[in-house]
């Protein structure tokens, strides 16, 4: 633009600045340089510094297809974490298991810390394992917590796990349980009770047996000394 000026006259002047649609947040800003030459010497040359500033739009999104699922006592499933920048700055984010249930375990096989670009999204993997110890019925809440640097907020999301025992591990809870294990002995005594009463029974049987051969016996020998007699 040219201007005309006279000795001591000044003149205030409107610049206009126009931010690229896809520029993202910087904290330093972007600088210009306001440049006047003067048109009758061109090597008298004014500059001034400019710096603009981007107004900061935070924000982020996360979503999990899958938020629940049911494991066996020992079983790991890894769950999937969608993590979108919404802002118009690049951001990082780092996430934690703050507190996790005695005997689970949970992993980040890709890290716990993810720098993504505005307008970027990034899928993370988080692996849940069940407690050895598990019980079948058991439910647990993991709370993963996610944390934004750039506007240095902390959201959570939640995972639900419920443990699930199959067949066979019931049927070994079943008999380590304190009332089978009192109704099994108590079969039991009843068992070896029926079976000595059984053998009680059978002895008392054979001297009853032994007592009506004996008459036959005593019968048998008169019958032999009326024999000899006659002879």
């Amino acid at each position: 633009t040219d201007v005309s000026l006279s000795g001591g006259e000044s003149k205030v002047l409107d610049l206009s600045i126009t931010i690229d649609s896809q520029a993202t947040y910087d904290d330093l800003g972007y600088s210009f340089n306001a440049i006047a030459t003067a048109m009758e010497d061109s090597s008298l040359v004014g500059r001034q510094p400019i710096t603009v500033f981007l107004k900061l739009t935070e924000g982020f999104e996360f979503s999990a297809l899958k938020y629940k699922e049911t494991l066996g006592p020992g079983d790991s499933y890894t769950f999937q974490l969608n993590i979108e920048n919404k802002a118009n700055g690049d951001d990082r984010f780092t996430l934690s298991a703050p507190s996790v249930p005695s005997g689970w375990r949970v992993v980040f096989p890709n890290g716990m810390v993810f720098d993504v670009v505005a307008g970027r999204s990034v899928t993370v993997p988080i692996q849940i394992t069940a407690s050895d110890e598990s019980k079948d019925g058991d439910e647990k809440t993991i709370q993963i917590s996610i944390m934004s640097d750039l506007s240095n907020v902390v959201k959570s999301q939640s995972f639900v796990v419920e443990v699930e025992q199959g067949f066979t591990a019931n049927l070994i809870d079943s008999f380590l349980n304190p009332v089978f294990i009192l109704i099994f002995l108590f079969l039991g005594l009843i068992v070896v009770f029926t079976y000595y009463r059984q053998e009680d029974d059978d002895w008392d049987y054979d001297d009853d047996y032994e007592d009506f051969q004996e008459p036959s016996s005593t019968q048998d020998k008169q019958s032999d000394d009326g024999w000899d007699d006659w002879n």
